[in-house]
């Protein structure tokens, strides 16, 4: 396990992940934090005035040591109370400040710290997965496979394949890799069944933190809850009302201290957030706003959009501004302009005055303190759900086939498998799975065929005896933690940016399902755990 983390480490320091600084980190999580640490500003928004000193091209450690002033100008009463100076957070993205806090007070305010952050969490969970399972070999090489799948998201993070959108490890698109093995040791724990003492109640409630941090990072993280929970049920409803009546507490209090840990972070967001997070600027991710994007896999749907020939059709760039403009040219075009100048206020302008000449700016809208994103994210569900009712077969093909499709040609391209980077023509069709795209490389020297090797020669040494059922028990957690982990593309929008952690659940499923095949033919002799117990 130390290995994998230390492969992981130092293949993000070759490709210059550790300077590689985030670009929502670049304009929200570091101004907030310095705005907050330096200037005494609370309620995760920002001076705009900090905030200007990041949208540039500057280092980070350039800008933190050089070009911050000593103080700031005050503000009026009136400015106050309107919030006109501050500089909001859109989203979920308030997690980056959270994270950027941490790692400044325990390394310094440099662009390293970051990197360094992540590692020390990771490392973290690694070793209380090893308190809390020291004793049973079959569970420690589950956990080191779940390191050995973030080790091999490594080689993803070029260009044309995570990059550039998504630029080092704990970027929030893909952060919830970091929070796989909390979930294995909490699903692990609840399916185990043991008497909780202190080291295991303090290693539980560390994952616990992990898994409820993860999705302060990224909201759609919470999948990895709602996938520990399945998997548990799952097995639970497999052994039947025997194995409830043995001990059922047991098995239910990892859960409970997820759920504890989950209302104790909301708890804290309510009296840490600024209040118009609660109102108008929205503490989570605009649901319907990114479901509307997603309806341009779909090329009848595409046809319903605004900029229907390039920017929303291709999903992973563009979409943000092409789907606000559509949602400002279809209220104008029902002449509900007082509902436009509510939504977005400066953000929307219109030289011609008719629905073709509706532009939003994005940054505008998203950070200022005269928008109201709850209220957009409210007609853009009147728009996706007027545009699914009116063709419900389209509906179906656009999520039981060309969203899936999608996934499944990158997973293709991610693996190796295929050297074709998947695309969408100008007509909105997907390329060919196995060619026809644009020629580009994928994860180098096809790291899932690397890793599944080097876990099968591990188990065939050392795990033979391990009864299957170690393994059976393994791969439905990994393979149930897949599939939550994909359900948010599915029923949002695809991109190749926010398939990190399937990508790392899928690399994991086949090391589980290699371990069944190779290790998992034995007489129960060694690894099952304590004698007697039911694996």
């Amino acid at each position: 396990m130390l290995v994998a983390v230390a492969l992981t480490y130092a293949g993000g320091v070759y490709l210059g992940l550790d300077l590689a600084v985030p670009e929502r980190f670049r304009y929200y999580g570091i101004p907030i934090t310095i705005s907050a640490d330096r200037y005494g500003l609370p309620g995760y928004v920002s001076h705009e005035e900090v905030a200007a000193r990041f949208l540039n091209d500057k280092p980070i450690d350039q800008i933190l040591s050089e070009d911050l002033p000593d103080e700031l100008e005050p503000e009026s009463a009136s400015e106050a109370a309107q919030g006109r100076r501050l500089f909001f957070v859109p989203a979920d993205d308030k997690g980056n400040t959270t994270f950027t806090r941490l790692a400044f007070r325990l390394f310094g305010p440099q662009a390293r710290s970051l990197y360094w952050t992540y590692f020390a969490l990771l490392l973290l969970s690694a070793v209380a997965f090893v308190v809390a399972f020291r004793a049973e070999p079959a569970r420690l090489w589950a956990g080191a496979g779940a390191l050995l799948a973030a080790a091999a998201l490594v080689p993803a993070y070029q260009p044309d394949l995570l990059q550039p959108h998504v630029t080092t490890f704990y970027d929030p698109r893909s952060y919830g890799v970091i929070a796989i093995l909390a979930a294995l040791h909490l699903g692990f724990t609840a399916i185990d069944r043991p008497a909780p003492s202190i080291a295991r109640l303090a290693a539980a409630l560390y994952q616990a933190s992990m898994i409820v941090f993860a999705a302060h990072m990224r909201f759609e993280n919470v999948m990895l809850a709602v996938g520990l929970a399945v998997w548990v049920a799952g097995v639970g409803a497999w052994h039947g009302r025997a194995w409830l009546r043995t001990g059922l507490w047991r098995s239910l209090w990892p859960l409970a201290l997820l759920a504890a840990v989950f209302a104790a972070s909301a708890h804290l967001e309510r009296r840490a957030y600024h209040p118009r997070y609660f109102d108008t600027h929205m503490t989570r991710h605009i649901l319907w706003h990114n479901m509307g994007i997603g309806l341009a896999l779909q090329p009848a749907f595409a046809e319903r959009l605004r900029l229907a020939d390039g920017p929303l059709r291709r999903v992973d760039e563009g979409g943000d501004g092409a789907m606000m403009e559509t949602v400002a040219a279809a209220l104008l075009a029902e002449g509900r302009t007082n509902t436009i100048t509510r939504i977005f206020g400066a953000a929307y302008t219109n030289p011609t005055g008719d629905p073709a000449g509706a532009t939003v700016d994005v940054g505008a809208f998203l950070h200022g303190a005269g928008s109201d994103l709850a209220l957009y994210d409210q007609e853009v569900k009147r728009f996706v759900l007027a545009t699914m009712a009116a063709a419900p077969w389209r509906t179906v093909e656009l999520y039981f086939w060309y969203k899936p499709r999608y996934v499944f040609a990158h997973f293709l391209w991610f693996s190796g498998v295929t050297t074709s980077r998947p695309g969408i023509d100008a007509g909105g069709h997907q390329s060919p799975l196995f060619g026809g795209g644009a020629r580009r490389p994928g994860m180098g020297g096809t790291p899932l065929a690397v890793f599944v090797g080097l876990l099968v020669a591990a188990f065939s040494r050392f795990a033979v005896g391990v009864p299957p059922s170690v393994w059976y028990l393994a791969l439905a957690g990994s393979a149930t933690l897949l599939v939550c982990t994909l359900a948010p593309m599915i029923v949002t929008y695809a991109a190749p940016f926010l398939m990190a952690t399937p990508l790392a659940a899928l690399v994991l499923t086949l090391l589980f399902l290699a371990a069944l095949l190779v290790g998992g033919r034995g007489d129960g002799r060694s690894g099952a755990g304590r004698p007697g117990r039911q694996p």
